[in-house]
């Protein structure tokens, strides 16, 4: 049965609104690397991009993640079927959208310490903390149900696998900073907590990207010709 037009735009808008704001996203990431090259690729995290010289960028990537993850998590809503679609992952998937807005307006304390030093960095490292733990648990549970619905049948393994590697990045990062805390001491430097958070949030944010595709043409299409 070939879906009605408005069903249609109803997932194909959300998908190329969220396909745009990740692609932006990854885009910026890689561009301010070179920008500001007085950033540590193995130390830095993304949110000191946002602080002094072409911050806008990442604020902006900040603030339109936000958006693009608003716009999936509709998409997604109406795109899977009822016996493939984790109402608690989408929940989460929209939560993490608005902690990412929230971040944009809540600069990170810049060189970030080992704590935080103002109210502001406080509020921007408890909310990336959150996030951080509500995007894996989101991937993974909205990836662990794609399979029972048949559009999405043929994505569900790519989805898992991304899933099950943004939770071990998640594990390697609070591991590496762990392990930070207890060698300085030593004098040993086992910092590269930056350079696996950027993994954790390129990995988290394929699978976005790979879903907004296949909401756009892979489940769209399946659909219109069931």
């Amino acid at each position: 049965m070939t879906q009605p037009r408005s069903a249609k735009a109803f997932t194909a808008w959300p998908a190329i609104i969220a396909g745009l704001g990740m692609a932006y996203y990854l885009v910026a990431g890689v561009a301010l690397h070179f920008l500001r090259p007085d950033y540590s690729l193995l130390q830095s995290g993304m949110s000191c991009y946002a602080v002094g010289p072409w911050g806008w960028l990442e604020t902006a990537a900040f603030a339109l993640d936000g958006l693009s993850l608003a716009a999936l998590t509709a998409g997604l809503w109406r795109g899977i079927a009822p016996q493939g679609r984790s109402r608690a992952g989408l929940l989460l998937l929209g939560l993490v959208a608005v902690g990412r807005i929230l971040e944009a307006a809540l600069p990170t304390d810049v060189p970030p310490g080992p704590v935080p030093r103002t109210p502001v960095g406080v509020a921007h490292f408890g909310v990336a903390f959150l996030v951080f733990l509500a995007v894996t648990a989101a991937v993974l549970l909205i990836s662990r149900r794609l399979a029972k619905d048949a559009a999405w049948r043929p994505f569900a393994p790519t989805a898992r696998a991304l899933a099950l590697a943004t939770l071990l990045a998640l594990v390697a990062f609070f591991g590496d900073t762990l392990a930070v805390g207890l060698f300085r001491d030593a004098g040993l430097d086992l910092n590269v907590a930056g350079l696996i958070q950027k993994a954790f949030l390129v990995l988290w944010h394929v699978w976005a990207l790979l879903m907004a595709h296949h909401l756009r043409f892979g489940a769209t299409a399946a659909q219109a010709g069931a």
